[in-house]
């Protein structure tokens, strides 16, 4: 598979045996040194072989290239490129397990971004199994991940209090009561469906921080219209669409500074289906707090919901990742060669 990431090898992996407490102290240095030049007394050795007893529990056998990322340094920023079926959940809940509950006193603060509200609570089940509790904050999504920061620096260009309008809401009192006073205004044509339609392109130049989408309407005046009475209505009714949460997010960080988020370091899955929007927050974010980047461009899925996998690619250079906290997961435990094979050149077949 080739991609900017360089040529990409995917292959099944052999057996996925438990491994044992003792095998598992590899993922550190045979004289005790953990990643960040961090000297482990000989009498805590033992706790840390207690600590990975615990992750073998539910962790397959790590590869080379799982334990090389397990042994990253939490207070730098990194990205973990991971193919399909390469470990990627268990290799992440394993380092968040690993660096919660470490040995030498001082436990990581962190949190794993994602991109859905069914991927934050499979994440949260995996967390729950491995016994991660308080010392960890519970997953969540991007989009309530702006809304805490919206929530605590109280930006004032936005309704306060922060109240996301539901989709019930959405679609039976906003559109409609937009629909119809943009009617008494002459713009007949703005029935229910077209508001949505109107909604979807100022949501697409949040997401995508430009205003092609806007510009694509082949009814600028109508466009217009519903963009003045819209700023007004939500200032009236004091809602917030959760497809501007992002973007109004990152505004308020550059206005006033991020607020206290009591974290040592931020993981954010599925990098390659952030927007625009989504990006530029996590950037802002960055400027504090190391973020771990995980994902694969060639998994990016949501086009439609204006994903840029643009952004894993050139995450080395924005957040000055050094090469070697740039981490591989190649090999493959789902499926055979013959299906791996068959991806591998539909991806190599697909334009950009």
């Amino acid at each position: 598979m080739s991609g900017p990431f360089g040529k990409v090898h995917l292959e099944k992996r052999p057996g996925c045996g438990i491994v044992s407490p003792g095998a598992m102290t590899a993922m550190c240095d045979c004289d005790g040194t953990l990643t960040g030049g961090r000297q482990l007394r000989s009498a805590r050795w033992e706790m840390v072989q207690g600590i990975y007893g615990r992750i073998a529990a539910f962790v397959p056998e790590f590869t080379d290239q799982q334990r090389t990322f397990l042994k990253h340094d939490p207070s730098k920023p990194a990205r973990l490129v991971a193919g399909p079926g390469a470990g990627k959940s268990f290799t992440c809940v394993a380092y968040m397990r690993l660096h919660a509950n470490p040995p030498h006193g001082f436990p990581v603060r962190m949190r794993m971004l994602t991109f859905t509200r069914a991927a934050a609570a499979e994440f949260a089940d995996k967390q729950r199994d491995q016994g991660l509790g308080e010392e960890v904050e519970p997953p969540s999504t991007v989009h309530a991940f702006a809304l805490r920061i919206l929530r605590d620096l109280r930006w004032a260009q936005i309704p306060q209090p922060v109240r996301i309008a539901d989709d019930w809401e959405t679609e039976v009192l906003i559109r409609k009561q937009l629909s119809r006073l943009l009617k008494a205004q002459g713009f007949d044509r703005a029935t229910p469906s077209a508001v949505t339609k109107l909604e979807a392109a100022m949501s697409a130049a949040f997401e995508s921080l430009t205003d092609t989408p806007l510009h694509a309407t082949t009814d600028r005046a109508l466009m217009n219209a519903y963009l003045g009475l819209w700023e007004r209505h939500r200032r009236r009714l004091g809602y917030t669409l959760r497809s501007e949460l992002p973007y109004r997010a990152a505004a308020a960080v550059e206005d006033h500074g991020l607020p206290s988020l009591h974290l040592d370091l931020l993981l954010v899955d599925e990098y390659q289906d952030l927007n625009n929007a989504d990006i530029r927050l996590i950037q802002l974010v960055g400027r504090e707090i190391p973020v771990i980047a995980i994902g694969d461009e060639d998994q990016s899925i949501y086009g439609y919901r204006n994903a840029a996998p643009e952004g894993i690619r050139r995450f080395t250079t924005d957040f000055y990742v050094a090469p070697e906290n740039d981490y591989r997961l190649t090999i493959s435990a789902r499926c055979g060669k013959a299906i791996l094979g068959v991806a591998t050149a539909v991806i190599e077949g697909t334009p950009g």
